[in-house]
């Protein structure tokens, strides 16, 4: 299992494929920093705050979290998975060590995007208006929790079709589906003028994804206790790792 797991990380890390997010990672941070500054200093004429760019990695992480699993899992298409399965590793320690390097590449892109986020905040802003450094952590803790549940969610997808370029369509499918629901969640929960108006079980079952699906927690600064998003987050990675499992292991491999 350890020997796998070493072996996918390595290829994971050296992978254009992974590389290539991190860059677009980077590069979607700084212009959004640039163009934030121009229009915030140069139209404006004033200083620009931290707020206004440093969650920006949110809005996309859906997206970049997703392609960058599905897009990185190769074993089916380069024989790599056969050769795994006849050097006498079990498709259980497959099909972990793969959920376990999805879940890295969201801690990963998370991490990075946090640490660029942090010193573009300390040297080109004033500083956060409408967060404390407390509230900054429990965001960024809340965005790299489920960074990590959409990896392990993305990578248990490709297992379960056994590599079949379907998986890459309902993996994006998904992964849209939810940016734009999570909004209009957002949107009829905590609406920006007057009070929720959702009733009976439309708004117990929007409350429960709000709270408990990872996919959510993206579109907004949180507003429920860490215990809830945590639990949201391990239900998403064991839910993921118990029908992921279960389905690979019966699956047949072309």
């Amino acid at each position: 299992m350890l020997r796998i797991l070493y072996s996918d990380i390595r290829k994971t890390i050296l992978s254009q494929a992974f590389q290539g997010c991190m860059v677009a990672n980077v590069s979607y941070q700084l212009l959004t920093v640039i163009v934030m500054k121009v229009i915030t200093e140069g139209f404006f004429h004033m200083k620009m705050a931290a707020d206004d760019v440093a969650f920006s990695f949110a809005t996309i992480a859906i997206f970049l979290v997703t392609a960058s699993t599905l897009i990185t899992v190769s074993e089916f298409a380069d024989g790599t998975m056969r050769n795994k399965l006849i050097s006498g590793a079990r498709r259980s320690e497959v099909f972990f060590s793969g959920l376990i390097t999805g879940m890295l590449q969201g801690f990963l892109l998370a991490a990075s995007a946090f640490l660029l986020s942090t010193v573009c905040s300390l040297l080109l802003t004033t500083g956060f208006e409408g967060f404390t450094v407390s509230e900054m952590a429990d965001f960024w803790m809340v965005i790299t929790i489920s960074c990590i549940a959409i990896g392990a969610f993305s990578t248990a997808l490709i297992f379960c079709f056994g590599g079949a370029k379907i998986s890459y369509v309902i993996g994006l499918a998904i992964a849209f589906g939810m940016k734009v629901f999570s909004m209009y969640l957002q949107d009829q929960l905590y609406p920006e003028s007057g009070k929720c108006l959702l009733k009976g079980a439309k708004l117990v079952c929007f409350r429960f994804i709000d709270r408990f699906v990872p996919y959510s927690y993206l579109a907004m600064r949180p507003h429920w206790d860490f215990g809830s998003y945590f639990a949201g987050t391990i239900g998403l990675v064991v839910i993921s790792a118990v029908i992921g499992a279960a389905v690979f292991q019966r699956k047949e491999l072309l």
